[in-house]
């Protein structure tokens, strides 16, 4: 699926990133939700740590 669903993940900087917008996604404070706002390198909100994340695997698809 692309289009407007396409998100990437960037492992080295531990960020989502909406693909058309170039959004990171981020938790708002509280927990409560997701939102997509501009990335920012010290946003610890913006950090995603998957374990066993496989980067090998996702260059496959």
């Amino acid at each position: 699926m692309k289009g407007n669903q396409l998100w990437s993940y960037n492992h080295e900087k531990n960020r989502i990133l909406h693909v058309i917008s170039h959004k990171c996604l981020e938790m708002t404070h509280d927990g409560e939700e997701l939102v997509m706002r501009e990335c920012e390198s010290d946003n610890l909100y913006q950090k995603w740590i998957f374990q066993g994340y496989d980067e090998k695997k996702m260059l496959e698809m």
